[in-house]
């Protein structure tokens, strides 16, 4: 992978930080860095977020994710 970047920065010079980043995007490339949260633990999360800074109870209902990735 480190000659793949090298070989991208002589072809396609750019600043400092634009190059990390994209080197990062491409080393990290085929690993899963990401790991989807439940629903219940999004639902929880908001619920103590909002639980701060709104006064009163209150619920949270319906909350789904959207499909397609949004």
């Amino acid at each position: 992978m480190e000659r793949r970047i090298e070989e991208l920065r002589r072809r396609h010079p750019v600043e400092p930080t634009v190059d990390e980043v994209l080197s990062t995007k491409l080393r990290r490339r085929g690993h899963d860095v990401h790991t989807a949260r439940s629903v219940e633990d999004i639902g929880k999360r908001l619920h103590a977020f909002l639980a701060h800074r709104l006064d009163g109870p209150f619920t949270i209902s319906g909350l789904a994710r959207l499909p397609g990735g949004a």
